[in-house]
């Protein structure tokens, strides 16, 4: 899987260092970009899967409101002189964590989490597209094993009536025995494509009855008490 990664936005060196050292001790390192805060534009658009907003001068609420619009998951450090519930609410898809003893532990294990739980939505994601084009595969399978009833039908009249021509090659010229050659080839071929699909249905079948006796008639290897 790709490496996740972090944006830290601050206006102060130590906040963006401090953190990036602290987050060396877990045991998955995202990448890190810093951004400077009293630079930064709203026109922005980083790709990462989370941003840690630190101290910065005066563009705070600006900045968390930019990381919302764009949909990003975002925590923001505040201190004791904060007001929070103001914050929270201006903000209420911004994770607030205040700055006290162990904030680094603090900060470095929820974004952590936050990583894993994009990660997950990620897989969700890819799981449903996945299962949505396997549906989709699997109605136009249906419908093409549906349809080859009427398909044989038809290449059975087709092949009938071309060997019926083929024989009486008489009232025929050289032009229209090979015209009438290439169609019984073609519908030959069509054939045993038909032929192919009911070779795999019957598969399909099998294997599906095979799993399903499977499934149910598996005996667990350690039962408790016996």
């Amino acid at each position: 899987m790709e490496q996740n990664s972090v944006i830290i936005i601050t206006d102060v060196n130590d906040f963006a260092r401090d953190v990036i050292a602290h987050w060396q001790m877990q045991r998955s390192v995202p990448a890190f970009t810093a951004f400077a805060g009293e630079s930064w534009d709203s026109g922005l658009r980083p790709s990462a899967e989370l941003a840690i907003v630190g101290p910065v001068n005066g563009k705070r609420s600006t900045i968390l409101g930019d990381l919302e619009r764009k949909g990003m998951t975002s925590m923001c450090l505040v201190d004791e002189t904060d007001s929070r519930n103001q914050l929270q609410h201006d903000h209420p898809r911004t994770l607030f964590i205040l700055k006290q003893d162990g904030w680094l532990e603090t900060v470095a294990l929820i974004g952590a989490i936050e990583l894993k739980l994009s990660e997950a939505i990620e897989r969700a994601k890819k799981a449903e597209s996945g299962l949505q084009e396997a549906s989709h595969f699997a109605t136009l399978g249906r419908n093409m094993l549906e349809m080859r009833h009427g398909m044989n039908n038809c290449l059975t009249g087709v092949l009938g009536n071309a060997e019926l021509l083929l024989m009486d090659t008489e009232k025929l010229t050289p032009e229209m025995q090979e015209q009438l050659q290439t169609i019984h080839s073609m519908a030959m071929r069509m054939h045993e494509m038909m032929q192919r699909f009911s070779s795999l249905e019957t598969e399909m079948l099998f294997a599906e009855k095979h799993s399903h006796i499977d499934t149910k008639g598996r005996k667990p290897a350690y039962v408790s008490g016996s």
